[in-house]
């Protein structure tokens, strides 16, 4: 396998990573913030790179997990981000 697709537990090094102490249930349970009101991008993005790193540490979700998770997200692009639209804004 190529050296660059494979898990960093597998190498060693998942000590390094911020993500590497990460548990797939609380991960799943932060994904409520994608039903909230206000959605905050850079909490969500932040998510979304957890729910990212488990997947490829090898974590799978089951089907309602997948699903739940999918049209969760779907709700962070279907908002309006009013800071995407201010130039002077700073992220």
């Amino acid at each position: 396998m190529d050296s660059r697709l494979t898990p960093l537990r597998d190498l060693g090094w998942a000590e390094l990573t911020p993500f590497s102490n990460l548990d797939k249930t609380t991960v799943l349970q932060e994904a409520r913030i994608f039903h909230d009101l206000n959605l905050n991008p850079r909490k969500c993005s932040l998510l979304l790179s957890k729910i990212l790193y488990l997947l490829y540490q090898g974590e799978t979700l089951a089907t309602s997990e997948a699903t739940d998770v999918f049209f969760a997200i779907t709700k962070l692009f279907q908002s309006k981000d009013v800071r995407a639209d201010d130039p002077h804004a700073i992220a």
